[in-house]
């Protein structure tokens, strides 16, 4: 059996007549299909014309009109995507005199400003493979009548970028053969336009050749963002490509502080969309070096996202953000002082927001718990992961550094009194801070505060203590000298460091010489100045 191609060769788009159209006629044998490259795959047919009984009718988007296709959580297409339903014939003219219709053809549709061309491609179809392999194809065949002799015609409306990936959603639902020998942004892309049109047979293919092929993780976040709300996400298929997708993820943000940590990455985290950035932080092999650190992404992110406001907060979607990465977060796994002193506080978590009320009661309540319950981890494995540690962090360390020119090192600490270098960890905002002392020397120290609320003090007027779970073993401040790297190691008790107050490295900045004035310590005639700057860090030990 042989199958008839018709192409039409269109006339170009300033042309006011598309009578010029001629077609081309090819042949493909069936038992030699040319498979192995999209291109050559989708110049076949789709359906002999000789056994067809329904036309689809496609009108090609403008490349500036592309939109994601969006499928309705009950399964059917909305009406974004629902091709017309209202009956249409045939006219007898629009067959050419061998019977074949013509491929393409270009038409005139009134606008706002006038009148502008569409391109159309039509391709003779079968309503019986059509409607067995697609439920989209079926209801909106239902929906459709046709008079005796006369071909039903089915419009549907897609990019010109997915015309060649939408001929071969037709050439499976009338041959179920796949093209296998493709390119994985291909795969990709069929995998998106079978979801729209719900041919679920031909995701198999689609699935077997993303896991061969192998995928980067930007192509993961993209197909996780797809599959969020995608008609297909139950599908067995779909489930073993979530595996894969989560896997190389992970692979790429496997430490949410190391990842936190350098700038790059960072700024990949806070611009990750919502379903992948939910799949990461779901994800039980995720590292943290505590449950703060998923907090303060969390709301970074949402503040990234959608900035910030009442009619923000007030938005579904904002709402609905909230809603499923509020769901990621570990809240028993916050200590007690972090959740009433900076989550109860937290935009996204304050005002009617029912959820985050819960969310914290459950936190609180877990650490009211008996220790004995607490040690043998009974109440996590009854009630779920949340109420489990993760995985430790491979970065035991935080490294918190100032360093510029020595002249403006004293310029600045003579005129604002303090300069700090800036680092997020574990919740809370870490400053390096060199001031000037009242009798003209330098003073280094660390500030550890609590992010995106004010400082509090406690009903007597008290800074709270350091948190278990944020306080480090020792700090170790070092400054570079021309003599080398001096460092000095402070070690960190239970209570001699409260947030808020500044943890002070004793007599550090000082030289051998008398004169111990801001003007020596920072001129050029010092050995704490190396090459005419000044480098100053404090490194975090836990």
């Amino acid at each position: 059996m042989r199958f008839h191609c018709c192409r039409s060769v269109l006339p170009k788009m300033g042309s006011h007549a598309a009578s010029h159209e001629r077609d081309e006629y090819e042949e493909w044998s069936v038992s030699n299909p040319p498979i192995g490259a999209l291109d050559l795959y989708t110049s076949r047919c789709v359906c002999d014309p000789k056994y067809s009984d329904t036309i689809v009718k496609v009108k090609i988007k403008a490349s500036s009109d592309t939109r994601p296709s969006q499928i309705d959580p009950s399964g059917s297409p909305n009406s974004v995507d629902r091709p017309a339903t209202k009956r249409r014939r045939i006219c007898e003219n629009e067959l050419s005199e061998s019977g074949i219709y013509n491929s393409g053809t270009t038409e005139e549709e009134p606008t706002e400003v006038g009148v502008r061309r569409v391109v159309y491609r039509s391709f003779f179809a079968c309503a019986y493979s059509l409607a067995s392999g697609s439920a989209f194809f079926k209801t909106t065949i239902d929906r459709s009548s046709r008079d005796e002799g006369i071909r039903r015609v089915i419009e549907v409306e897609v990019d010109g970028s997915e015309l060649s990936i939408f001929i071969v959603l037709l050439k499976f639902l009338h041959t179920k053969e796949a093209p296998k020998d493709v390119a994985v942004r291909d795969f990709v892309d069929l995998l998106r336009i079978a979801n729209r049109f719900l041919v679920h047979g031909i995701v198999g293919h689609c699935v077997d050749g993303l896991i061969a092929k192998g995928v980067g993780w930007r192509i993961a976040s993209e197909l996780l963002e797809m599959l969020y709300t995608a008609g297909i996400k139950s599908m067995p298929e779909i489930r073993s490509l979530l595996d894969v997708l989560d896997k190389i993820l992970l692979s790429r943000f496997e430490d949410l502080d190391v990842a936190w940590s350098v700038a790059e990455d960072r700024n990949l985290l806070l611009h990750l969309p919502m379903p992948t950035l939910k799949s990461l932080l779901l994800n039980p092999a995720l590292k943290v070096a505590a449950e703060e650190t998923v907090f303060m992404v969390v709301s970074k992110w949402l503040q990234v996202a959608f900035g910030s406001g009442p009619k923000v907060v007030a938005s579904d979607d904002y709402g609905q953000a909230v809603l499923q990465l509020g769901n990621c977060i570990r809240f028993p796994q916050i200590s007690p002082y972090y959740l009433q002193r900076v989550v109860l506080f937290v935009s996204w978590t304050e005002g009617p927001n029912w959820a985050a009320r819960w969310w914290i009661k459950e936190g609180l309540q877990f650490h009211l718990s008996s220790p004995q319950k607490l040690k043998a981890g009974r109440v996590g494995n009854c009630r779920g992961n949340r109420f489990l540690p993760r995985p430790a962090s491979s970065n035991p360390k935080l490294v918190v550094t100032w360093e510029g020119i020595a002249k403006t090192f004293r310029d600045e600490i003579s005129n604002q009194h303090c300069i700090t270098g800036k680092a997020w960890h574990r919740g809370h905002a870490w400053y390096l801070q060199c001031s000037q002392t009242t009798k003209g020397g330098i003073r280094v120290g660390v500030v550890v505060k609590p992010l995106f609320v004010a400082m509090s003090l406690d009903a007597l007027g008290r800074r709270p203590p350091m948190p278990r779970s944020v306080r480090p073993k020792k700090v170790v401040f070092e400054v570079a000298t021309r003599s080398g790297t001096r460092q000095q190691v402070r070690a960190v008790d239970d209570t001699n460091w409260l947030v808020g107050r500044v943890f002070v490295a004793k007599e550090f900045l000082t030289t051998t010489n008398d004169d111990k004035s801001l003007e020596f310590l920072t001129g050029e005639q010092s050995e704490l100045v190396v090459d005419g700057r000044i480098k100053v860090s404090a490194t975090m030990e836990y």
